[in-house]
């Protein structure tokens, strides 16, 4: 993907890439305890998806690891409904609108200022717009500590796997989370992909079990 494409998508420059930089390391105790709680969740059958609103800041870097291209940017978003079916306003960080998306379980379209995007899903309307696969959907469970439901996942000491991506909880008492995809080796013109996101909601009071 060129650095203009990129650019067009997001709406962004290169110089407020520092707006969520990544914070010291700190103990990941409170991600990893919401990460179990979820999981325990997971195993017992959920009522209809509970209508969410939450938003924050995301930022996203990619790097080409044939040539080390760089490219990315900060914006603002503003989330509203569930991962079925909902709506994602995203803003520069001066508040101008760079897209908006709908979707439900009939599709999904993403409408920015070069047009509409239309298709059976989220991530495959994101991943047009991008020519890079985003698992949209996924990262809307992602940033609120949570793997995906519909996706095996492994745990690991400071968050989890899933999707062939990286998820860290290291900075969730911060209510910041990092997702991170490595280039594919067998594919020259990969990007890596770097996602971070945090919440301007606090995060929630963790249960933890034991004494």
């Amino acid at each position: 993907m060129t650095r203009l494409r990129w650019a067009a998508a997001w709406g962004c420059s290169a110089l407020v890439l520092g707006g969520c930089a990544a914070p010291a390391t700190a103990p990941a105790s409170a991600g990893v305890a919401a990460l179990r709680d979820t999981a325990t969740s997971l195993a017992v059958s959920a009522p209809a998806p509970e209508r969410l609103q939450f938003s924050g800041r995301l930022s996203l870097r990619v790097q080409q690891a044939h040539t080390g291209a760089m490219d990315g940017g900060t914006m603002l978003f503003e989330f509203d409904g569930h991962p079925q079916e909902g709506t994602l306003l995203m803003q520069s960080v001066i508040g101008t609108t760079v897209a908006s998306a709908r979707w439900s379980p009939q599709g999904a379209e993403i409408i920015t200022p070069q047009g509409t995007r239309s298709g059976p899903n989220l991530d495959d309307v994101a991943t047009v717009l991008l020519g890079q696969h985003l698992p949209l959907e996924a990262l809307l469970h992602w940033i609120r500590a949570k793997p995906w439901g519909k996706a095996n996942h492994e745990l690991r000491p400071d968050g989890f796997e899933q999707l062939g991506w990286t998820i860290s909880l290291e900075a969730w008492h911060e209510r910041l989370i990092t997702a991170r995809r490595p280039a594919r080796a067998d594919r020259p013109q990969d990007w890596e992909i770097t996602v971070r996101a945090r919440l301007d909601e606090p995060a929630p009071v963790q249960r933890r079990s034991g004494p």
